[in-house]
């Protein structure tokens, strides 16, 4: 079932569905994040800030971003 990152539970896995368009797209993809890709959400900060992680790197996502952002919940990597 298809959410948004927002809603995502820390410590699960998920695979992005479909990025916003537009310039946002452009900067996601420039940070490393793009369709299809399959992280994990390593924390949900106060304020709605959700970090993710992908293979080493982790990425901080606002909330208000976060909201744009389709993704598949996984059961694993």
């Amino acid at each position: 079932m298809d959410k948004t990152l927002d809603k995502i539970s820390q410590g699960k896995f998920l695979k992005i569905t479909k990025l916003p368009t537009g310039d946002i797209k452009s900067q996601l993809i420039r940070l490393g994040l793009s369709e299809g890709d399959k992280l994990k959400c390593t924390h949900k900060l106060p304020g709605g800030t959700i970090v993710v992680k992908k293979n080493r790197q982790e990425i901080a996502i606002g909330f208000d971003l976060a909201k744009k952002i389709k993704i598949h919940e996984l059961n694993e990597l």
